[in-house]
């Protein structure tokens, strides 16, 4: 003969129903006996029925309890406490025929009681169940509550009752709004700054918990450029945390970059075509580039190597790649195209140049080897791509265009495929002009606010938007032209 299969139910309350007694006035459900219902059952079964009577209980207590597709019940009931309390559970198949039945006599107290536990033995069916009254009860044990921005964090949550040893896995988590913190299972990831209920639950039982999600602290060296409406640019470091600001490159001067160690400022002036170097308090200014129209200086990631746009000969359209040594010297032309080639960049491990070129209608990115060769358009779609800029790991190269309808920065890989857009205008003004963090794991961008463009920084997944600090006054354009660390 085929072994007989048992299915095991336990009823665990989750919401208190209406106890019946002798009062006209129903007691508060603190003085209640609290019985928590769930059952797994049988395909068979659509139903179980909870009937229980004693002294002071009438007319009877009825409850029935539905099955889902997936054989689970859940359901709840508060009794009227005392002794000879009689339970009948019965379970009934889809024809409304009673499959399986049990009863008990028991005391029951006010609140959570002992474990029951009984068996329905089949009447019309083979397979018995094994019924276990008893509280769940679960308690939310490990997890912070305050979490940065951008930060993520596991949660942990202990079940006790007449389940016994409960895998970490079966517990559900979530919060009460998932653009604030979301779950991967126990997992959190902090979006953006605020407040959030975390809730676990088990079978009806639940927990929850308060979490803080605060703004990502941003730290670095940054290089700012201003502009005032009576004069012109000024380039000024800025160091976070501790928030001072210092101009250190005289009036009349932009398109700044800071070298990778902080020791150094390459920069333009826009009336004298020329690219500077100084040290980074301003002093022992030297010309790297001169005799033509010279500007857009980056830094190679070794701190040895500037790429920069010259204008060889009158125009837009003469505008080349070029790159040099730190000292000015061995400068050598890497474009040579009849069209605008200009903003590039070099990759960290110093073998490629991303540049803009409207070689082919329109501002698109390009990427090519550091001496010029293996040219190869990376975007292809209408309207502007500009002001690309490599990860500080080599895998993502930012961006800022217009094809979503406004100037927003986004990402993609070295070789323009998985384009991401990381922010979104949703009535602000639009973004550019985006520098990595460091560490790559944020992004700064200006945008432009009560008539002051000020810097702003997002994560690399475009979460956690957040502003890095208002211009000074009398400063109407503000941004990072450079990041470094601290």
């Amino acid at each position: 003969m085929p072994r007989a299969r048992v299915a095991v139910v336990v009823l665990a309350l989750m919401v208190l129903g209406l106890a019946a007694c002798s009062d006209s006035t129903a007691p508060n459900s603190r003085n209640l006996a609290q019985l928590q219902l769930y059952a797994l059952t049988p395909a068979t079964v659509r139903s179980l029925v909870v009937e229980v009577t004693g002294p002071g209980i009438s007319p009877p207590l009825v409850v029935n309890i539905p099955v889902d597709s997936v054989g689970v019940a859940s359901g709840s009931l508060s009794v009227l406490p005392g002794t000879g309390r009689h339970v009948v559970v019965s379970a009934l198949d889809t024809s409304g025929i009673v499959s399986h039945r049990a009863d008990t006599t028991v005391t029951l107290v006010a609140g959570a009681n002992s474990t029951i536990n009984l068996v329905l033995k089949p009447l019309v069916a083979s397979v018995p169940i094994i019924v276990t009254f008893g509280t769940v009860l679960i308690d939310i044990t490990s997890g912070p509550t305050v979490m940065a921005a951008g930060d993520t964090a596991s949660f942990g949550a202990t079940v006790t009752g007449v389940f016994g040893s409960v895998p970490a896995d079966s517990v559900r988590w979530g919060s009460s709004d998932p653009s604030v913190l979301a779950f991967t299972g126990r997992r959190a990831t902090a979006l953006r700054s605020g407040s959030v209920m975390v809730t676990a639950s088990f079978r009806g039982a639940t927990a929850s918990r308060a979490v803080a999600i605060t703004a990502a602290v941003v730290s670095g060296t940054f290089l700012l450029e201003q502009t005032r409406p009576t004069c012109c640019a000024q380039l000024a470091t800025y160091a976070l945390p501790a928030g001072t600001a210092t101009v250190t490159i005289p009036p009349n001067s932009g398109q700044g970059d800071l070298s990778p160690d902080r020791s150094a400022v390459a920069y333009w002036r826009p009336f004298d075509n020329r690219i500077f170097r100084a040290a980074a308090d301003g002093t022992g200014e030297v010309i790297l580039a001169s005799g033509a129209v010279n500007y857009s200086p980056r830094w190679g990631a070794a701190g040895t190597m500037l790429v920069f746009t010259r204008e060889v000969g009158g125009g837009e359209g003469s505008r080349e790649i070029y790159v040099m040594n730190a000292d000015g010297s061995g400068q050598v032309r890497l474009t040579t195209n009849a069209s605008a080639d200009e903003q590039p960049h070099l990759s960290p491990d110093g073998s490629k140049i991303v540049f803009v070129s409207s070689r082919d209608g329109n501002a698109e990115i390009y990427a090519m080897n550091s001496d010029g060769s293996g040219q190869v358009r990376l975007t292809t779609a209408p309207g502007f791509d500009g002001s690309p800029s490599w990860s500080p790991d080599g895998t993502r190269i930012a961006f800022t265009s217009d094809r979503s309808g406004a100037l927003e920065i986004h990402t993609m890989a070295p070789d323009g495929s998985g384009v991401t857009q990381l922010t979104f205008a949703s009535g602000s003004p639009p973004a550019q002009v985006a520098r990595w963090s460091p560490d790559g794991s944020r992004l700064s961008f200006v945008r432009t606010v009560g008539g002051r463009t000020a810097p702003w920084t997002v994560r690399a997944d475009g979460s956690d938007a957040q502003l890095l600090r208002l211009p000074p006054a009398g400063v109407v354009f503000e941004f990072v032209a450079s990041w470094r660390a601290p």
